[in-house]
């Protein structure tokens, strides 16, 4: 099958998740800083209330969403970020699909934790690839990619590991 030619678009997602059809969604949801808050208590209620709106335009044909991300250390605390979006898909009607752990070093971190979760969601069922040997491991070590000199959200493996698992070629 010869592939379809597919445009990169440099947009707020909310605009693509409203009108296009596509098939899954595989993403690294934006932190606090990166849409203007802080993680505070004021800034905590902005921010579920961002990614409500974001995740309630959630469509895609293959009824499963995947999130890429680290939970927050801030003020000597964490701020689980993926309790956050556990109950928030919850509350629009999605159920844990798979929870998978990306482990990023063995390094000690005061600043940032060396692991990323990798939740997928779904509603109703779901068609993978139950072959595809790499996705059915909980924990993934990948060794953090750069691009242009600096570090990229995720590697491109767990991303492909997703992709791979969850969709058609």
């Amino acid at each position: 099958m010869k592939p379809t030619k597919k445009n990169l678009q440099l947009t707020d997602c909310r605009k693509l998740l409203s009108k296009e059809p596509y098939d899954y969604v595989f993403c690294g949801p934006a932190d606090f800083d990166e849409i203007g808050l802080e993680p505070d208590e004021t800034g905590i209620k902005k921010y579920k209330d961002f990614m409500s709106e974001v995740c309630s335009l959630l469509n895609p044909s293959r009824n499963v969403v995947t999130f890429s991300f680290t939970d927050r250390k801030y003020a000597n605390t964490i701020i689980p970020k993926s309790f956050m979006y556990k109950e928030l898909m919850f509350d629009l009607g999605w159920e844990l699909h798979t929870h998978k752990i990306w482990k990023k070093s063995n390094k000690m971190n005061l600043y940032r934790l060396n692991f990323s979760n990798v939740l997928s969601f779904k509603k109703g069922r779901v068609k993978q690839d139950m072959k595809y040997r790499p996705f059915k491991y909980d924990i993934w070590e990948d060794d953090d990619e750069k691009y242009g000199g600096f570090k990229m959200g995720f590697p491109i493996n767990v991303v492909r590991r997703c992709i791979r698992n969850y969709t058609q070629p």
